[in-house]
């Protein structure tokens, strides 16, 4: 319907059929909110991060069967990799991770 009409969509109508995943009374709640987003985002681990949007770019444009097989691929990348150790340590630990570009 959207698509076809171009009708407009208030904030919370748009929150309601899914196609943001929550609204804000205000800029500066919205940024507040954005900040700490971006704060967790970058505390992962950046191989993680990049496979992670390898597997989205590629479903975009590949069936279900070969998404799935990218997705494998980049898990045994992973798994082999230090980030995985350190994230593991850092549990024990009870510290933050640091993570190697």
């Amino acid at each position: 319907e959207l698509a076809y009409t171009g009708r407009l969509v208030t904030g919370r109508e748009a929150a309601q059929l899914g196609l943001v995943l929550r609204c804000f009374e205000s800029r500066e709640e919205m940024a507040a909110h954005v900040e700490q987003v971006a704060g967790l985002i970058a505390s992962k681990s950046p191989l993680t991060l990049r496979g992670v949007k390898q597997a989205l770019l590629y479903s975009r444009d590949h069936g279900l069967r070969d998404s799935l097989q990218q997705v494998k691929l980049w898990n045994g990348a992973v798994l082999q990799s230090r980030d995985l150790a350190e994230a593991f340590e850092a549990a024990l630990q009870r510290r933050p991770p640091v993570f190697r570009e």
